[in-house]
Parts: structure tokens; sequence; C-alpha cells
């Protein structure tokens, strides 16, 4: 068992690497860091991320890998929130200022949708047996809030598509983090691996997306 997961998750790993360093590639075409660079950075991050956490598992005890797997997941909590607030500000100055109080009339809902959200992911309880990353919630719920303003405002373009990625990738983390707690409530590994395993595939798919779908802005 222990060796065919171990084939699944360096697939997985190197599939995940192969998909960023194309996007990153498409995003450098295409000059899109010009326009989105806390996107490029993101994607760069990612990148990083991966060699360093891969490369050096076999490195640090089980304490140390945790510890640096949580300042890194920090470090993506705030470029994620960047990012978020990188396209509201681009979307608010494309709009046409058809008159003065339009830009307010829509950032006041967005303001408030990142409220709600705030409140929402300080109300997730820690106490779950696997702890419930509030981090996740946060930014699934601001990611979420933040594509449907981008719908209901009909704004177009490279900056939707990012949205939409990371909303879809933000309830597919949530939902996954639900069920590895049902799993572990239930004594369920395959539950848990299942789980595990469709926010991966779920991240890929984003990726593959970005891929196909980005142009220049």
């Amino acid at each position: 068992m222990l060796q065919p997961m171990k084939t699944v998750n360096f697939c997985l790993w190197s599939l995940g690497l192969l998909l960023q360093a194309v996007l990153l590639i498409r995003i450098t075409r295409f000059r899109l860091f010009l326009h989105m660079p806390m996107f490029a950075i993101l994607i760069a991050f990612y990148v990083v991320r991966s060699l360093i956490l891969y490369c050096i598992f076999t490195h640090l005890d089980v304490v140390a890998y945790n510890h640096l797997k949580d300042v890194l997941s920090l470090v993506d909590l705030v470029l994620q929130i960047v990012l978020a607030l990188e396209i509201a500000l681009h979307t608010l100055r494309a709009l046409p200022p058809t008159h003065p109080g339009r830009r307010l009339h829509f950032a006041a809902p967005l303001t408030a949708g990142a409220i709600l959200a705030v409140i929402l992911a300080l109300a997730v309880p820690e106490t779950a047996r696997v702890p419930f990353d509030r981090g996740i919630v946060f930014t699934a719920l601001l990611a979420l809030l933040l594509f449907a303003w981008m719908t209901l405002a009909k704004v177009t373009g490279s900056q939707r598509l990012i949205a939409g990625g990371l909303a879809f990738y933000g309830i597919i983390a949530v939902l996954a983090a639900i069920g590895r707690n049902y799993s572990i409530l239930y004594r369920s590994p395959a539950g848990f691996l299942t789980a595990s395993y469709t926010q991966s595939g779920a991240y890929l798919l984003i990726a593959l997306y970005w891929i196909l779908t980005i142009r220049a802005a």
C-alpha cells in the first residue's frame, strides 16, 4: 500500500510542477506579469515551494518539516490576499466611469464581503480531529465573493479567469478538509486519501485551465 501511494504522490507532484512551470512560461510569454504581477509571483512561489518541500523531505525531522510547511502556508495566504486585492483594484480601474458613484457602488459590496469572509473564517472551530485551516476558508470565501462580484459587474478577461480558478479550488479545498475530518471520525483511510487526492486533482485541473485559457491582458 505504501509503495503505490509513494508512486501516486510522486506522479502528482511531478505533474503539478510541470503544469506550474508551463503556466509560468505562458504568463511570461503573454507579459501578464506586467498587469498582474502578484499572480506571476504566486505561481513562481508555488514552483519554488514544491521544489523545496520535495528536496528537503528526507533531510528534516517531522517537527521541523511541518513548521516549514506552516511558514510557507502563511506566505501562500498573504500572497493570495494581495492577489485578490490586485484583481479588485485592476477591475475597479477598468470600470467605465458612467457616473461618479459607480466605482463606490461596486467596491462597497466587495468590502462588505471581505469583512464577512473574515468573520466566517474566524468562526470555524479549531477543535476538529484534523485541525481546520481558517486560512483556506478565508481565501476560498474571498475568491468566491470576488468572482461573483466580477460576474455581476460583467468583467471579462484574465482577471476573472484567475478569480474563478481560485474560487473553484477554494471550494474543493474546504470540502476536502471536511471530508478528511469525517474520514478520521469514522476511521476511513480510503475516505481520507480520496479527499486529499481530490484536492490535488482539482489544483491540477485549475492549472491546466489557466494554461489553456489565459491570454494577453
